[in-house]
């Protein structure tokens, strides 16, 4: 099933007892419906657009089956995941035909207060934020935001939250799977790091243009560390169109830097690693942040999107501004110089995600929420 945030959250619903039918675009060999653990999975048709990794639905098709599913799943509300995507264009009109209540998930404002890196791309999100993602936002029961930054960007597209109910109810992440694990050797074996090497890690897509995730800066600041500490060995997990700009960039120190590829056992090598790191341009809610947290380690991460929600800067991680190789070295100095430190800081990351970001405690503020909604409608 797409979308792994999806999964956890759907899934999580139907263990508490609920039905839960999740839409989502139809790729390549995948049915067009299928039961996955429990939740009822449909596909429908849509244009994708590879260099943005962008959907565009056909929409008669998309509406048909929005109505047909509800009428016979008899359902109760409809959830919008999120308004940057075409896919949540129905929330406009959607009430209308169904009478149901509708949430959008807010994740971010295109080319206001998530940048891609790219001139054009930002340009034509802001347009697109302005034109259409404040209507779908604004035609919403109930607005649900990813982190608390989000609403100042709500009052400034003129949402003040009188219509809707809006509130902020993070992704949460699974403590099971994510969690401390005191034998991290075999790990850092299989990867070619020493036990005396500090391990810094960067887990996720490596994009095109690089400045989006700033892994260029993640990089360079590597690069200008290495003189003085020589036991400093970058892992970039992920893969994606701009790998190979990445592994350029990295030619010159290859022996201190390794390119994993896409992992499966990303919790494996969070919990090997001394250090996490997150040098974003944009965010929404990192998972990535929530996932090195519940491991026990700390993060250093841009200050974007739904971090300051989630990292205690000083506290359970490092939060720097992002663009700044600067402040990214005095971080991973600091780091590699405070190794309690670092047990500390990982210490209180994990209860500050037991205490708050648990999927247990995220579904319980959106089972409150809907039904709140719910009765409001009935």
């Amino acid at each position: 099933m797409e979308g792994c945030f999806q999964y956890r959250q759907a899934k999580k619903l139907v263990d508490n007892g609920h039905e839960v039918v999740v839409l989502t675009i139809q790729k390549p060999g995948r049915p067009s419906s299928e039961n996955v653990d429990g939740i009822l999975v449909y596909r429908f048709p849509a244009y994708t657009m590879p260099k943005i990794r962008y959907f565009i639905p056909f929409f008669p098709k998309l509406n048909r089956l929005i109505v047909d599913i509800c009428k016979r799943h008899k359902i109760d509300l409809i959830e919008f995941f999120s308004s940057d995507f075409l896919t949540s264009v129905p929330a406009i009109y959607i009430k209308k035909k169904t009478g149901l209540p509708v949430v959008v998930v807010v994740n971010g404002f295109p080319g206001m207060s998530w940048f891609s890196g790219s001139t054009i791309v930002d340009t034509f999100g802001y347009i697109y934020t302005n034109l259409i993602g404040k209507r779908i936002i604004k035609s919403a029961d109930g607005i649900r935001l990813l982190h608390s930054s989000l609403r100042g960007d709500l009052l400034k597209l003129g949402i003040n939250g009188k219509k809707a109910k809006v509130r902020v109810i993070h992704q949460g992440v699974d403590v099971n799977i994510f969690h401390p694990r005191s034998d991290k050797s075999l790990t850092r074996e299989s990867l070619g790091v020493s036990e005396q090497d500090f391990f810094v890690l960067y887990a996720g897509r490596l994009v095109n243009p690089v400045k989006m995730k700033g892994t260029d800066y993640l990089i360079e600041a590597v690069k200008d560390l290495l003189p003085q500490y020589h036991n400093l060995k970058l892992i970039l997990a992920g893969d994606g169109d701009g790998r190979k700009k990445n592994e350029a960039m990295a030619s010159s120190i290859k022996d201190n830097v390794i390119f994993t590829g896409q992992r499966n056992d990303i919790f494996m090598l969070m919990s090997a690693a001394d250090v996490v790191v997150l040098t974003s341009l944009s965010e929404g809610c990192p998972i990535v942040v929530l996932e090195a947290s519940a491991c026990g380690i700390p993060v250093i991460a841009s200050r974007v999107g739904g971090v300051p929600d989630i990292v205690e800067d000083g506290k359970t991680g490092i939060v720097i501004s992002p663009r700044n190789i600067t402040e990214l070295k005095q971080a991973l100095i600091k780091m590699m110089n405070n190794p309690l430190l670092r047990v500390e800081m990982g210490k209180r990351a994990r209860e500050r995600i037991e205490q708050g970001f648990t999927w247990d405690k995220t579904c319980s503020r959106l089972e409150e929420f809907y039904l709140e909604l719910i009765k409001q409608t009935n």
